[in-house]
């Protein structure tokens, strides 16, 4: 054989990689020396890209990935049978799911016109997941304590020594968990501690009591639809929704659509349900926390349950909130009693056994913090206030807040095109000009017009009241009498990732959100 010729069916070194790498037994191969890939302990999806290279001078195809029983689980992007040109590539992502064998060793073999298929070993160990449901509960939810919702985002907040923050968002969605209470007797009392006392975890399918409702129009057997007066944010495509009697009899289907007026589900109705039949949307949700109950007969129990939803979907809508310097203003106005303030200093303590103690302030002004406490009563208000609070997701974004005190009185009145209002002393030109949290007002009218300002300057008068210049004219003539409110405007993020939801009743909500003034 003439020198530089190549033997039929041998294979081309490609540059940059060793002759063992393309050698006869890898025509097709996987970037690894050894094919043996360890993911660890998986608890979401991971992705394992590879190539696929022909060494040879013709194309090869690809006709088939194979994987052994501990495969389950694991999917490839890769669509055999696949041609690779001769001297190139094929790029293929391996995905090892968290459904399948807790430990495996998955082996991949790729299926082509080689004399060795090339493969792919993948080992490591699945967090364990719950799947099944086992419990049904549809018992009545006891009002007399109200329903409690938690809604936990996930942030990552960096301070700074002055105080400025990066915020990094690490949960998409807030995960979201009730406290149902139970008062339950005969035999769905038996029922129900088969359910909580199983060996083995499971899912519990429950209604979202707070938007439990009663049909105001039948559903005849056969159709695929449900009446509905009014919306909910738990009304998502994808999600399930159930119709029930009692807690032995329902019918469950998934939300295939959500019209104004009616819900389409996936599959028709085999029973009629009149109209007053019980009608909510469901979740799957884990009670893995300590369930409790308390006997007030051998056969009648009181139950407390906490549950958290899996795969949920949940999509707060209501109007949008008003603008203020480009940043959304809180839609509603925060209660005023029993509400404490934090005020915190960044300083720093020197101590140089000397006797002598000395103190670095390191924030110029303290940082606020508090609760604001909301009472929202109606749907409308409530789903307004809920898409607002799902928009902040966590301590993520900043939002503006009036003060929940009253900041100054008025001293003279003010026109229409006045940009200058004139305050009693607050010693505001000494003690706060400049201030971040101080630099903004709201004020409101007793005929609800709301005034949103800057404070330019500020000047002190002979008087001894105080002259605020504001960025902009009023709009509208004010005086200490027409004024319902006099608050700062406060720029603040939510200090706790974590809100808690007090249903006292389906339409009357209880918040109380943890906040901190941004300096």
């Amino acid at each position: 054989m003439a020198s530089g010729t190549l033997k039929e069916g041998f294979a081309v070194p490609l540059a940059g990689l060793s002759a063992r790498a393309t050698n006869y037994s890898a025509q097709i191969f996987t970037p690894f020396n050894y094919p043996l890939k360890g993911v660890g302990y998986v608890t979401r999806d991971r992705k394992i890209p590879l190539f696929l290279w022909n060494g040879l001078n013709t194309p090869i195809t690809l006709s088939a990935i194979d994987g052994n029983d501990d495969a389950e689980g694991i999917s490839w992007d890769a669509t055999p049978p696949d041609t690779i040109a001769a001297l190139s590539s094929q790029q293929v992502t391996v995905t090892v799911g968290v459904e399948g064998p807790l430990e495996y060793e998955a082996l991949l073999t790729f299926l082509s016109a080689c004399a060795f298929d090339p493969f792919l070993q993948i080992i490591g160990t699945r967090a364990p997941v719950l799947s099944g449901d086992v419990g049904y509960l549809f018992f009545p939810h006891n009002w007399e304590g109200g329903l409690d919702e938690r809604l936990a985002w996930k942030t990552d907040v960096m301070i700074a020594h002055d105080r400025t923050e990066q915020r990094v968002s690490l949960r998409t969605m807030p995960r979201r968990s009730w406290d149902l209470r139970l008062l339950v007797s005969g035999a769905a009392r038996r029922k129900l501690e088969t359910w909580l006392g199983m060996r083995r975890a499971r899912y519990m399918f429950v209604p979202i009591w707070r938007d439990a409702v009663r049909l105001a129009a039948p559903i005849s057997a056969g159709e695929s639809t449900i009446p509905i007066e009014s919306g909910s944010d738990n009304y998502v495509a994808g999600t399930p929704v159930a119709v029930w009697s009692d807690w032995e009899f329902q019918e469950i289907r998934t939300i295939d659509g959500v019209g104004s007026g009616f819900l389409s589900m996936d599959s028709p109705f085999l029973a009629d349900w009149p109209a007053g039949t019980m009608i909510a949307p469901c979740r799957y949700c884990l009670s893995l926390e300590q369930r409790q109950v308390s006997r007030f007969t051998e056969d009648v129990g009181s139950y407390r349950l906490t549950l958290l939803a899996t795969g949920d979907k949940w999509a707060p809508f209501g109007a949008a909130p008003a603008e203020y310097r480009t940043l959304p203003v809180c839609p509603f106005v925060p209660n005023w009693e029993e509400v404490g303030d934090g005020y915190d200093s960044k300083w720093l303590r020197l101590d140089n056994d000397t006797g002598v103690i000395e103190f670095d302030v390191q924030s110029l002004e303290p940082v606020m913090t508090r609760e604001a406490r909301f009472l929202l009563i109606g749907r409308d208000d409530i789903n307004t206030f809920l898409a607002f609070l799902s928009t902040r997701a966590g301590r993520l974004s900043p939002f503006w807040l009036a003060a929940h005190d009253r900041a100054f009185e008025l001293a003279a009145p003010a026109a229409v095109d006045d940009s200058v209002i004139v305050i009693e002393s607050i010693d505001y030109e000494y003690s706060l000009q400049g201030s971040a949290a101080r630099s903004h007002i709201e004020m409101i009218t007793t005929d609800g017009t709301v005034i949103r300002r800057m404070i330019m300057a500020v000047e002190t008068l002979p008087s001894g009241e105080e002259k605020l210049i504001l960025d902009a004219p009023l709009g509208v003539a004010v005086s200490a009498a027409t004024l319902n409110r006099c608050a700062w405007l406060e720029l603040v993020r939510l200090d706790s990732d974590e809100v808690n939801l007090h249903w006292v009743t389906s339409d009357c909500l209880q918040v109380n959100v943890p906040i901190m003034v941004l300096p």
